[in-house]
């Protein structure tokens, strides 16, 4: 039973902290994460899949921040090659169409964070209610006797 309470605060806790955490927290999270992959595999990968460039500017000086190229990404080649800003591997450097070209990722993953961090927060919720329940049960009924057992043996 102790363990069980245990086990109840412990993904209680953690249940709370995921319906807790503030975009600014999100973003804390997502570029340590960014500046912790070793090697461009991961941010290619998450570059690719997301369709997007960089994780919060396109050319971002901080350590650890940087990118893998966007030249080979759908949103650059869809442009014209005089079109291309200099992220995609062109020329142009209009402020305009960096934002236009290809969307920085954190903008495509802030929602799915969002989202998934709603979803764990709440299936924990719900289990570690379902434990307190489990824990109640376990204390109102553990000093009950077996009625079929004999009455005059010690256990």
């Amino acid at each position: 039973m102790v363990i069980l309470f245990l086990l109840f605060l412990m993904q209680f806790a953690i249940a709370c902290a995921c319906l807790a955490i503030n975009s600014d927290q999100k973003k804390q999270l997502a570029m340590q994460g960014w500046s912790r992959s070793k090697g461009d595999n991961l941010k290619a990968k998450t570059q690719s899949y997301f369709n997007c460039c960089g994780l919060v500017k396109h050319d971002d000086p901080m350590p650890g921040m940087d990118r893998p190229p966007c030249d080979q990404l759908p949103c650059c080649m869809d442009l014209l090659e005089a079109e291309r800003p200099h992220y995609c591997g062109g020329k142009n450097m209009s402020h305009q169409e960096l934002e236009e070209a290809c969307p920085v990722c954190w903008e495509l993953l802030e929602p799915k964070m969002t989202s998934a961090l709603k979803a764990t927060g709440g299936v924990g919720l719900f289990f570690s209610f379902s434990e307190l329940l489990g824990i109640i049960v376990a204390f109102n009924y553990r000093h009950l006797k077996d009625p079929q057992a004999d009455p005059s043996s010690f256990l």
